[in-house]
């Protein structure tokens, strides 16, 4: 089984990416989604984070507002950190289960979309890593257009990144994200197709 590490810093245009995957029926585990499971209702992390953070309680009390968390976070690099502590175990359990699941089934390749791929060192799983770049302006015209962002949090949140020349320096394939759709979908299927056939 071929494992594809996926990845790209903020607003490169990953989940245009992860569409294109599944349309293609590629098994793709979204590490984003697995921390959404992880801080919903009932899930594995809530107890862990609300005693991190008290205030990102959610009006309901029974899951996390990760509007509020991020607010209390993304400031603060030691705080950051400390949530990653609990967090990404959780995470790295959801994938190996994904890993284990697909393995079994005998997938002929995956693919783990995985922010941090590199910054947590994922990338020593994975046999191939695509990167998903496109120009600085771009990227933060996406960003800010996104609720509860603005030019500040999004400078704080890429501070936290490796920066992308320092990604697609690392990476085996990049797919240029910063034309139309179409261009950038082209490409990912023409690498995908190659990893398949060999």
């Amino acid at each position: 089984m071929l494992t594809i590490g996926l990845t790209g810093s903020i607003g490169m245009g990953k989940s245009t990416a992860v569409k294109q995957l599944r349309r293609m029926r590629i098994p793709v585990f979204d590490a984003d989604k697995a921390v959404h499971k992880l801080l919903s209702y009932k899930g594995k992390a809530v107890d862990d984070v609300l005693a991190f953070c008290p205030s990102s309680k959610s009006e309901s009390g029974h899951y996390i507002d990760r509007v509020k968390l991020g607010k209390y976070v993304f400031f603060y690099q030691e705080r950051l950190q400390q949530l990653e502590r609990i967090l990404h175990p959780l995470v790295w359990e959801e994938r190996d289960q994904f890993l284990a699941k697909n393995y079994r089934y005998r997938s002929e390749l995956v693919v783990l979309d995985i922010p941090l791929l590199f910054e947590t060192g994922n990338d020593y799983i994975c046999d191939k890593v695509i990167v998903i770049s496109a120009p600085k302006y771009i990227q933060q015209q996406r960003v800010i257009r996104r609720n509860n962002f603005n030019k500040e949090l999004f400078d704080k949140v890429e501070s936290f990144q490796l920066p992308d020349l320092e990604k697609r320096k690392l990476a085996d394939f990049v797919v240029y994200s910063g034309l139309t759709k179409g261009h950038s979908v082209r490409q990912l299927n023409s690498i995908i197709t190659d990893l398949m056939k060999k």
